[in-house]
């Protein structure tokens, strides 16, 4: 993991891009209480399994990144299973695989690499991508909604809103 809040933290601002490498090698995972985090450069994984952004436990009330992009099978480009704020993407969020093996708390499972995966357990104000969310992966969903969009108040992604995993347009 490249970065990785097991704490209570009030701001984490990461300047520049933050990639991690290997398997099962996530860009931020957050455990614990986090008020905002904002990563100005590009979040991108290298490795099956390596994931983009997790929010397996904890809080978050604002994250901030410029574009989540993923490169092999059984990763995630975003996953909350938890309540958060905001998450605001600039750009794009893109997974790069197909399905594949990835630790999940401690277990390998077998995942899809969807770009956007709420799972249960997930609450929030609002997901917005100005940017597309894709998954490049044969026979790949972008979207993976295990928990309702409607947990969710509000889901953006490139202009279109989207409720219970559907566009509105």
């Amino acid at each position: 993991m490249v970065l990785d809040n097991w704490g209570n933290v009030r701001l984490w601002l990461a300047r520049q891009s933050v990639v991690s490498h290997g398997t099962s090698g996530i860009g931020f995972v957050n455990f614990g209480e986090l008020q905002t985090l904002i990563i100005q450069g590009d979040l991108a994984t290298y490795g099956e399994g390596a994931r983009g952004f997790n929010l397996y436990d904890g809080t978050l009330a604002y994250a901030e990144f410029k574009s989540i992009t993923t490169h092999g099978d059984g990763l995630i480009g975003i996953q909350t299973s938890k309540p958060f704020g905001n998450i605001l993407v600039l750009g794009d969020v893109i997974t790069k695989g197909g399905r594949g093996n990835s630790l999940v708390r401690g277990v390998v499972v077998q995942l899809d690499a969807h770009a956007l995966s709420l799972k249960p357990g997930t609450s929030g104000k609002e997901i917005i991508v100005l940017g597309q969310v894709e998954a490049q992966g044969e026979e790949i969903t972008a979207l993976d909604f295990d928990a309702p969009a409607s947990t969710v108040e509000f889901i953006m992604i490139g202009g279109q809103q989207y409720v219970d995993g559907s566009s509105t347009e």
